[in-house]
C-alpha cells in the first residue's frame, strides 16, 4: 500500500522499487516532481510531470499559488518504535504563505538553506563562541532575579502607597518578616514553671545571640536588668551573628508578652523579627539559624519533654517556597531532558537524531537565558524568580517540535539527493516556512503578556518569548549545521541511501500496537478509518464530541475564577511552615499571623496628643462594638497597645519603685513609638492600628471581610480624620490587590493573546469564517482543561483544596492558545493543498491521515515535556500547570485536531458538494 496516498492515487502495490534518474522528475531548486514513479504508475507518473511542469517556473514560484504551509511530508525515522522507513520519492512543491503572492518567503529560505550548506562550520563555531562568551559576560539567572510575590505589584496599587506611608512616617520600622516558633505541650496541660524558664532562660538568650552584637545590647536595654546576665551565659555558645535578625520578642517581653501566651496557658509564641522580605534569597539563612538554635537545645537535653516545638510565620513559609523553587526548577529541568530523550528515543529508534534536537536546545536555551541574565543585570528588563522553569519548559516542548520537523524532511530529502547539501537546502527551503509561521504564533500569542500589569505575567512574556525567538534562530542555523556535520550518520545505525527506500521492521509489542493504531498507513486501522467517520458523519461526531466535553468546559468556565492566592495553600504537607501553621491555629487566632494594618495620614493632628487619641480610641470603640460582624479578633493601637482584653502593667512587679517607674515609663515610650509615626516629609502625621482577624490570612473568606472592614471604617471614621488619607496593608490587604489586579489582567491578556493568534490565523490562511471557528475551538478545549483539572485536584484533596493556583489560568490560556493553534494550522494548511488533487471532502481525509503522525507525535513529546512539571515540581502551582498543560495539549492533539476541526471542514466540503449538484442540476420547472 502507497504510505502517500496525498500524492495521487495510489496503486496498492505493496512493495514499491525505488526511482530511477529517468523517471524522478527532478528540474530546478523551486520545481520538484508531485508525481509517485513505480511499477504501474507509468500514467500517474506522466500526469504528474506534465502538472509538475505546468504549475513551476525556475525562480521557484507558482503561476497560481495556493496555500501550502508544506509541513514535513513524511513520518519520523522509525516513529514510535517503526525502524528505519523511509518515503518513496515525495511530491514537493514551492511552499506559499499567502494567496495571490510570489514565493517570497521560499526564496529567503532556498537562500538560508544554500548559506548554511555552504557555511555551516562557521555556524556551529559562531554559537559555541556566543555561549562561551556570555558564560563570562553575562551573570547567572539566580544572581540578577527579584524574589517575592506582592512586590511584583503596580507602584499604584493600595498598598504599595500604604507601605511607601508607613516606611515614611515610621523609619525606623523596619518592613520585613519574622519567624514564629510555636511551643506547644503535648500532653494538654498549661505551661510550668520549667516551660517558662526555657522560653526565657534558654531560648531567648540563644536567640539573641544570633543579631550583631549592637543589636543584642539595645535588646538587653530595652527589656530589664536580668537579660544583662542570660546574654552572659548565651556567650558561651556563641554563634554566627546575621544583620537582618533585628528582634526576638517572648511572652516575657514587656511590650506584647502577653498576647504571645494563648488563653488556654498550653502553647506559647517566640517571634524573631526580620528586615528582608519574605521571599528574599537571603531568607534561608536566618530561618535556618533559628532552627539550629533549636536542634543544639534538643541535642544538650534542655527541652522540656512534654514541649513540641515547631516553626512558622511569613520568613519560614517564604523559605520554604524560595528552597521549594529552587529544587524544583533543577528537578524539572533534569526530568525535562529525561523525559524528551525517552520520548524522541522512542519516536527515532536510533541515538543519533535524537542528538540533534538535545545540543540544539541545550545551547539555544543557556544562550537565551544568559542574554535574559545580562539585560536584566543592565536594568533594560526584571526577571522574577522561578522564571526559568517557565521558560525552559516552553522552550524544550516548543524546540523539538521544530527540530522534529528539520530532521524528518531532511530524511526524506537525503534519499533524493546524492549531495548532502543539496538535500539540507531542499529541507530548509521547505520546512521553513512552516516553521516560522509555527514560531510567529507561540511567540506573538506569548508575547502578549508584556501588556500585563503584574510584573510576573509581564516578565514572563518577555522572556518567554524571546527564548522562543533564539530557539526559532538556532533552529534554523544550529539544527541544519549539525544536520550537515553528522550527514547520512544522523540516522545510523541505517542509513539512508540516494535512491533506495528502507524496509519497515516492526520492533516489540509496544511498536505494534502503536503502529497498528496510530500512523503507519499500511495498518488502515485508526487514522484511516476516524476520517472516513468524519467525513461521512461530520455533524455527528462534531456533536458526539462537543456533548463530551461539554460538562467539563462548563465546569472550567464555573471555577474559573476560583483560585487560590494562599502561599501555604502552594508547599506540601510536610513543609516546616504547614506544621508550624496547623500548630499555631490549636490554640491562637489563625489571624495571629497575617495581621491587618490600618494606617491613617492627617496632616493637622498630632496622635501622641490626647485629642488624637481620643480619635483613635473613638475609632477602636466602634470597631470593637462590630467585631463579630466583621471577624475581628483584636485591634491594637496607641491607646490599647495589647488589644481589646488586655491592659498595659501601671506598676511592673519587681525591683525598686524606681526601677519600677522607669520601665513604666520606658513601656509607654515604646508602644508610642510603634503607634504613632514622625512627621513625614509632607507635613502629616500617622498612626497605625493592628487589626486581628479571625480567618487565615490566606484564604478568599478574609478577602471579603477585608472589604467590610474597610467600608466599616470609611463609614465609622472621625470626621476630622476624613480629610485625611487611610490604607490598610498586610497580607490579606496585598493578596486582595493581587486578586484586583490578576483579574483586570486575565482578561486583557486573554483578549490580547485571542487577537494576535487571530490575526495570525487570518494571514496565514485568510478566512474569516475558518479562523474564527479555530479560536473557538481551542478556547473550548482550554475551558475543558481547566475543568477537568479543577475535578482531579479537588478530589485528589477534597479537604484542603481551595482551588487552582492563581498563575494557572493565565499560563494555560496562553499557552494552550498559542502552541495548539500551531497544530491547527498544520491541519488546515494541508487540507487547502489536498483540495486541488482530492477535492474538498476527499481533501479533509487525506489531510487527517497524512498529517497524524507528525503532530501526534510532537503533541506527544511537548506533553511529555509539560509534564515534567508534574514529576519534579514541588509547589502546588507547578504540579497543576505541568498536568493542565499535558492534558491540554494531548486534548488539542487527540481529539481538537483529528475531530473538531476536520469535522467543520468536512461540513463546509458537504454543503459545497450538495451547491454544486443542485446548480448542476436544477429542478426542472413545473409544467
Amino acid at each position: 500500500m502507497c504510505p502517500f496516498k496525498w500524492l495521487s492515487k495510489c496503486n496498492s502495490d505493496p512493495h514499491p522499487q525505488p526511482l530511477s534518474p529517468e523517471n524522478r522528475g527532478e528540474g530546478s531548486l523551486g520545481a520538484i516532481s508531485e508525481s509517485v514513479a513505480a511499477p504501474n504508475f507509468g500514467e500517474l507518473a506522466a500526469e504528474g510531470l506534465a502538472h509538475s511542469q505546468e504549475s513551476a517556473t525556475l525562480d521557484g514560484t507558482v503561476a497560481e499559488p495556493i496555500l501550502a504551509l508544506q509541513p514535513v511530508g513524511t513520518l519520523p525515522l522509525g516513529l514510535f518504535g517503526l525502524r528505519s522507513q523511509a518515503p518513496v520519492e515525495v511530491a514537493s512543491r514551492p511552499t506559499v504563505l499567502f494567496q495571490g503572492q510570489e514565493d517570497r518567503p521560499v526564496m529567503f529560505f532556498e537562500w538560508l538553506g544554500h548559506f548554511v550548506s555552504r557555511a555551516w562550520w562557521a555556524i556551529l563555531l559562531a554559537w559555541i563562541a556566543l555561549l562561551v562568551t556570555l558564560q563570562y559576560v553575562a551573570p547567572e539567572v539566580n544572581e540578577v532575579t527579584k524574589a517575592g510575590e506582592f512586590n511584583f505589584l503596580p507602584s499604584d496599587s493600595p498598598t504599595r502607597l500604604g507601605e511607601s506611608l508607613l516606611l515614611r512616617s515610621f523609619p525606623n520600622d523596619v518592613l520585613g518578616s519574622s519567624v514564629v516558633v510555636v511551643i506547644s505541650r503535648t500532653d494538654g496541660k498549661p505551661f510550668d514553671d520549667a516551660d517558662n524558664s526555657f522560653i526565657e532562660d534558654d531560648l531567648k538568650p540563644r536567640l539573641q545571640s544570633l543579631m550583631p552584637v549592637d543589636k543584642q545590647d539595645k535588646e538587653v536595654a530595652e527589656n530589664s536588668a536580668e537579660q544583662a546576665e542570660e546574654k552572659a551565659k548565651a556567650d558561651d555558645h556563641p554563634h554566627e551573628t546575621y544583620p537582618e535578625i533585628i528582634r526576638v520578642r517572648t511572652p516575657g517581653s514587656r511590650e506584647i508578652g502577653k498576647l504571645l501566651m494563648s488563653d488556654d496557658k498550653q502553647s506559647a509564641l517566640v517571634i524573631v523579627d526580620t528586615s528582608l522580605d519574605l521571599m528574599d534569597y537571603a531568607i534561608p539563612k536566618p530561618v535556618g539559624a533559628v532552627e539550629d538554635v533549636v536542634a543544639g537545645l534538643k541535642k544538650e537535653g534542655k527541652i522540656p519533654a512534654d514541649l513540641k516545638i515547631s516553626f512558622s510565620g511569613a520568613a519560614v513559609a517564604g523559605r520554604d517556597i524560595c528552597v521549594a523553587q529552587e529544587r524544583s526548577a533543577h528537578s524539572i529541568e533534569r526530568w525535562t531532558l529525561v523525559l524528551i530523550v525517552v520520548l524522541l528515543l522512542i519516536v527515532y529508534r536510533a541515538p543519533l537524531p535524537v542528538l540533534v534536537p538535545l545540543i540544539t536546545l541545550v545551547i539555544a536555551i543557556k544562550v537565551a537565558m544568559r542574554l535574559l541574565a545580562y539585560a536584566a543585570k543592565q536594568e533594560w528588563i526584571g526577571m522574577f524568580e522561578g522564571i526559568e522553569v517557565y521558560t525552559v519548559v516552553v522552550a524544550y516542548g516548543a524546540g523539538v517540535d521544530f527540530s522534529m520537523f528539520l530532521t524528518s524532511r531532511f530524511h526524506e530529502e537525503i534519499q533524493r539527493h546524492n549531495s548532502v547539501s543539496e538535500a539540507l537546502t531542499r529541507t530548509i527551503r521547505g520546512v521553513g516556512p512552516a516553521v516560522l509561521a509555527a514560531a510567529g504564533t507561540v511567540i506573538f500569542g506569548i508575547g502578549m503578556m508584556t501588556f500585563a500589569t503584574f510584573g510576573k505575567f509581564h516578565q514572563a512574556g518577555i522572556s518567554i518569548s524571546f527564548s522562543l525567538f533564539v530557539i526559532l534562530c538556532a533552529a534554523m542555523t544550529l539544527t541544519p549545521s549539525i544536520l550537515r556535520l553528522m550527514g547520512r550518520y544522523t540516522f545510523w545505525p541505517e542509513m539512508p541511501e540516494h535512491g533506495v527506500e528502507f524496509r519497515t521492521q516492526e520492533v516489540g509489542l509496544f511498536s505494534r500496537i502503536v503502529r497498528r493504531a496510530t500512523f503507519h498507513e499500511e495498518s488502515h486501522v485508526f487514522w484511516e478509518r476516524l476520517a472516513s467517520f468524519i467525513t461521512r458523519y461530520p455533524v455527528r461526531s462534531w456533536l458526539i464530541t462537543v456533548l463530551i466535553m461539554f460538562p467539563w468546559a462548563i465546569v472550567g468556565w464555573w471555577c474559573y475564577d476560583h483560585v487560590s492566592y494562599g502561599l501555604i495553600a502552594s508547599l506540601r504537607s510536610s513543609a516546616p511552615s504547614v506544621q508550624g501553621t496547623a500548630d499555631i491555629s490549636q490554640h491562637f487566632s489563625a489571624g495571629l499571623t497575617g495581621p491587618v494594618t490600618l494606617v491613617i495620614e492627617q496632616p493637622e493632628i498630632d496622635f501622641s496628643s490626647s485629642a488624637g487619641q481620643a480619635l483613635v480610641q473613638e475609632l477602636s470603640d466602634k470597631l470593637k462594638e462590630q467585631a463579630k460582624v466583621l471577624n475581628i479578633s483584636d485591634v491594637r493601637s496607641v491607646v490599647a497597645p495589647l488589644g481589646f482584653y488586655h491592659k498595659l502593667d501601671e506598676a511592673p512587679a519587681g525591683g525598686t519603685a524606681l526601677s519600677r517607674i522607669l520601665r513604666r515609663n520606658a513601656q509607654r515610650t515604646s508602644t508610642r513609638d510603634y503607634y504613632v509615626g514622625e512627621k513625614n516629609d509632607s507635613g502629616s502625621h500617622a498612626t497605625r492600628l493592628d487589626i486581628i482577624l479571625n480567618g487565615d490570612p490566606f484564604a478568599r473568606e478574609s478577602i471579603t471581610k477585608l472589604n467590610e472592614l474597610e467600608a466599616a471604617i470609611r463609614k465609622d471614621l472621625p470626621e476630622p480624620l476624613r480629610i485625611g488619607k487611610f490604607y490598610l496593608i498586610g497580607s490579606t490587604a496585598s493578596i486582595r490587590d493581587l486578586e484586583v489586579i490578576a483579574g483586570v489582567d486575565r482578561v486583557r491578556i486573554n483578549f490580547l493573546v485571542t487577537s494576535a493568534v487571530f490575526l495570525v490565523l487570518m494571514v496565514l490562511i485568510r478566512s474569516l469564517p475558518d479562523s474564527v471557528y479555530l479560536m473557538a475551538t481551542v478556547i473550548f478545549s482550554f475551558l475543558c482543561t481547566l475543568g477537568v483539572s479543577y475535578v482531579l485536584f479537588y478530589a485528589l484533596d477534597p479537604v484542603n483544596f481551595v482551588g487552582l493556583d492563581w498563575t494557572v489560568p493565565t499560563f494555560l490560556f496562553t499557552i494552550l492558545v498559542a502552541v495548539g493553534q500551531d497544530y491547527n494550522i498544520f491541519l488546515v494548511t494541508r487540507i487547502h493543498e489536498e483540495r486541488e488533487h482530492h477535492g474538498p471532502l476527499g481533501s479533509v481525509r487525506h489531510a487527517v491521515v497524512q498529517t497524524a503522525a507528525i503532530i501526534t507525535s510532537c503533541g506527544l513529546i511537548m506533553a511529555g515535556t509539560f509534564s515534567a512539571m508534574i514529576v519534579g515540581g514541588e509547589l502546588a502551582r507547578m504540579t497543576q500547570l505541568g498536568f493542565a498543560l499535558a492534558f491540554g495539549v494531548l486534548l488539542d492533539t487527540m481529539v481538537v485536531r483529528p475531530v473538531l476541526v476536520p469535522a467543520y471542514f468536512a461540513w463546509r466540503a458537504r454543503r459545497e458538494q450538495n451547491r454544486h449538484r443542485d446548480e448542476a442540476h436544477p429542478p426542472m420547472p413545473e409544467a
